[in-house]
């Protein structure tokens, strides 16, 4: 990124029709050295959800009291250093799916 601070970001996402959204409905996020956190998407609107294609601002369930339907970071805001940042998306189920990425610092852009 071009200047140090906080980001959102928005991912591009599906858990497909006909598979139990507890069989895919969670990622796993890190970014640069940090400890990975429990993304769950939809919180608690798996069924709903399932079928298409949608963009979700990425929150998390950062430690102790969060859930799959109740995230303590919502919105997961990460702090980003100008210059190369790494962030680390990993499967928890494998019907989860996921296919693009943005990365802002703007508090109120929405694809």
């Amino acid at each position: 990124v071009e200047e140090a601070g906080d980001y959102f970001i928005w991912a591009r996402v599906r858990i497909p029709a006909g598979v139990a959204p507890t069989d895919a409905n969670s990622f796993d996020i890190a970014v640069n050295d940090q400890e990975a956190e429990i993304w769950d998407l939809f919180e608690g609107e798996e069924a709903e959800m399932a079928g298409s294609w949608r963009w979700e601002l990425v929150s998390a369930r950062c430690g102790a009291g969060g859930s799959n339907v109740r995230h303590n970071c919502d919105p997961y805001i990460v702090q980003l250093d100008a210059g190369v940042n790494r962030i680390v998306i990993g499967g928890r189920e494998p019907s989860t799916q996921l296919d693009s990425l943005i990365i802002t610092n703007d508090a109120t852009f929405e694809p």
